[in-house]
C-alpha cells in the first residue's frame, strides 16, 4: 500500500461511526513498534495514530512521504530518514525537559512548511498595527451557513444527484515535476460512477457500481480490486456537493484571508470531524473547508478550496476545486470545463462491460 493510500485509509477509518470504534476499544491498542517494521523512535505510539503522525511530519516540512522514504518504506536508505529520527528525539526531549511532557514544541514550530527553518527574524509592520485593533462582533455562524445554502441551492436539491464533470487536473508533488491529467466523470448516485482519464501514460477508464468495479487499460476491461476502487471513489468525491446539512454546533472563531479575500471562519462538527469553514465576507460563498485530525504531536489538517462558482441548472457549483494534502498527495488543482446535471443517465454507463473478464 502506498503512503497516500495508507493515510487515506486512516482518515476513512477515523470517520467510521463511534459504535465501531467503541467495539474496537475493548482491546488493548496495538503499538506502532509492534505493528510496523523498523520503528525505532515512535515505538510507543498507538498504531491508529501512526499514519496521521506521518502526515503531520509531511505537512510541517511541506514534503511528501518519498522525501524520507524509499521502497521498501521500512528501509534506512535515505539520510533524510535518519535526520528525521534525530529531530523527533530532539522535539521529545524539549517537551519532556521544559514543558513537563506536554506537546508544546512540534516540527511545525520551526519548519512552517519548509525543510530548512529560517533562523533570522522576519519583521512584520502589520503585526504591530494589529495590537490595538478592536474587532467588532463576529457574524453568526449558523446564519453564514444558511446564507451559503440559499446562495448555492445545493441543500434544497434532492439527493442523490447525477452529474457529468469534465475537468483538467494539475498535480504538484514536492519532488516531481507537475503533471496534467484530463478527466471526464459521470456520477449516477452513491458509489456509482464512470470515469475516463487521459495523461502521458495513456487513457484509462473505470466503472463502479456499488461493490463491483471494472478498469479499462491496454488489456481491455477487467475486474478491479478494492484498493483501486477506493482511490477512484476518492477522486470522484472531489466534486461532491457540500450541502452542510449534516454539520452541527456552528461557532464563528475568527476573521481571516482565504484565496486572497477576507473571510469569516466558522468551526463546526461534521459527522465527528472538527472542521473550519471559510466563507467569503462579500459573496457568502464557501472558499475553503479545513478538516482536522488528531496526531501524536498536534492536530493535522487538510484543505479543500473552492472558487469560480457558476450556475448549473437550479444550483451554483464551484468549477475550481483545489485539495492540499501533502502526506502523499501534495496539491491537486481541478479546473472544470463543464458541469452538467443528468436527470436520467443511461443505466448502462454503470453496468459491467460485456467484454470484461
Amino acid at each position: 500500500m502506498t503512503c497516500a493510500a495508507a493515510v487515506s485509509s486512516y482518515l476513512l477509518l477515523w470517520a467510521l461511526p463511534c459504535g465501531i470504534a467503541a467495539a474496537q476499544d475493548t482491546k488493548q491498542p496495538k503499538l506502532a513498534g509492534d505493528a510496523f517494521k523498523n520503528v525505532q523512535v515512535l515505538k510507543d505510539l498507538p498504531e491508529e495514530q501512526f499514519w496521521a503522525t506521518m502526515s503531520f511530519f509531511a505537512d510541517s516540512l511541506g514534503v511528501n512521504c518519498e522525501h524520507c522514504h524509499q521502497t521498501p518504506f521500512e528501509a534506512d536508505i535515505k539520510p533524510e530518514k535518519i535526520k528525521a529520527r534525530q529531530m523527533i528525539r530532539m522535539v521529545r526531549d524539549l517537551n519532556a525537559r521544559y514543558f513537563d511532557g506536554t506537546q508544546k514544541v512540534t516540527c511545525n514550530s520551526c519548519h512552517h512548511g519548509t525543510t530548512a527553518p529560517v533562523a533570522q527574524p522576519s519583521l512584520d509592520a502589520q503585526h504591530w498595527m494589529d495590537f490595538n485593533r478592536v474587532e467588532g462582533p463576529l457574524p453568526d455562524g449558523a446564519g453564514l451557513i444558511a446564507r451559503y445554502q440559499k446562495l448555492t441551492g445545493v441543500a434544497a436539491v434532492a439527493t442523490p444527484h447525477t452529474e457529468r464533470v469534465s475537468y483538467e487536473m494539475t498535480i504538484y508533488l514536492s519532488e516531481a515535476q507537475p503533471r496534467k491529467e484530463f478527466t471526464e466523470l459521470t456520477t449516477g448516485g452513491p458509489n456509482q460512477f464512470r470515469m475516463s482519464r487521459t495523461s502521458d501514460n495513456g487513457t484509462q477508464a473505470w466503472i463502479r457500481d456499488g461493490a463491483a468495479g471494472w478498469t479499462h487499460d491496454a488489456n481491455g476491461w477487467q475486474a478491479t480490486d478494492g484498493n483501486k476502487m477506493f482511490d477512484v471513489s476518492g477522486e470522484a468525491s472531489s466534486f461532491n456537493w457540500l450541502t452542510l446539512k449534516g454539520v452541527s454546533g456552528p461557532k464563528t472563531v475568527k476573521m481571516d484571508i482565504a484565496r486572497g479575500r477576507p473571510v469569516v471562519v466558522v468551526e463546526v462538527n461534521d459527522n465527528g470531524e472538527r472542521v473550519w469553514l471559510y466563507f467569503d465576507q462579500q459573496t457568502g460563498l464557501l472558499l475553503r473547508r479545513r478538516g482536522f485530525f488528531p496526531t501524536y504531536f498536534a492536530d493535522g489538517c487538510w484543505d479543500m478550496e473552492f472558487d469560480d462558482y457558476k450556475q448549473v441548472g437550479p444550483v451554483m457549483l464551484p468549477f475550481l476545486v483545489q485539495i492540499l494534502n501533502p502526506s502523499g498527495n501534495g496539491l491537486t488543482i481541478r479546473k472544470a470545463k463543464e458541469r452538467v446535471l443528468l436527470p436520467n443517465p443511461d443505466a448502462k454507463l454503470f453496468t459491467k462491460p460485456e467484454t470484461a473478464r
